[in-house]
């Protein structure tokens, strides 16, 4: 298991999700609005603590805040191709995709799904329009939360309901799943395409469909290639 993935799944995972989510709520929201206000907040949507850095510090301050916010920016991107490598893992792991993106090197890290996150990473960079990459992404996003409908399909479907879970959400939760689900399919969706059309253009919803809709030969070749009971097919 590698090094970085919680030990006991059951308890470790919620305190985790809690921690993190109150850290971003008094770091994001709480700190800039006890500082700032809410009038300052609005003045500096993009950084609203290199003003508080300059005040208190100089012109120093905000050069150092700079440097904070670049590296605070390079762990995101870091956290981001993590997840994407880990999730492609998950589904390698579960013949969802081709075995090749579940195996991991002696860290226990999936170097392959890694650098195939990173390659094609790169090749939307090169395409020169970075607006045109986040409105892509919104959809897929969008899609993305719009799953969640598939949790509660899999809280009542008898084929799922003796799968090892070492992790689950209160039975409420499955009511959660579902506004938030409708709530994203369709309506964010179409909300997200209509902006991407508008302000952009239809380039990046194309390009957001495209990368959508390759997963899904590649997921019917990997189910070809899996038999009934879970053996691979040479």
């Amino acid at each position: 298991m590698n090094r970085g993935e919680p030990k006991n799944p059951a308890k470790d995972v919620p305190k985790a999700l809690f921690a993190c989510g109150i850290i971003c709520f008094f770091s994001y929201v709480l700190v800039h609005t006890a500082v700032r206000g809410v009038d300052g907040v609005r003045a500096e949507p993009v950084s609203p603590l290199i003003p508080v850095a300059r005040a208190a510090f100089g012109e120093a301050g905000s050069i150092i805040t700079i440097i904070l916010l670049t590296a605070a920016m390079i762990l995101i991107i870091q956290t981001a191709y993590l997840g994407s490598s880990r999730a492609m893992h998950s589904r390698a792991t579960e013949d969802n995709l081709p075995r090749v993106f579940g195996k991991t090197n002696r860290h226990g890290t999936p170097s392959i799904a890694l650098h195939v996150t990173a390659a094609f990473n790169v090749v939307l960079i090169s395409m020169g329009s970075f607006a045109a990459i986040l409105a892509a992404a919104a959809i897929g996003d969008t899609c993305a939360n719009g799953i969640s409908l598939a949790y509660v399909r899999a809280r009542k479907h008898p084929a799922f309901a003796n799968l090892e879970r070492p992790f689950k959400a209160p039975k409420g939760w499955k009511h959660v799943a579902m506004l938030f689900g409708l709530f994203n399919l369709p309506l964010c969706l179409v909300g997200v395409v209509y902006l991407n059309s508008m302000e952009i253009g239809w380039t990046s919803t194309w390009l957001g469909f495209t990368v959508l809709a390759l997963h899904i030969p590649i997921w019917l070749y990997s189910r070809y290639l899996t038999t009934d009971n879970g053996r691979y097919v040479k």
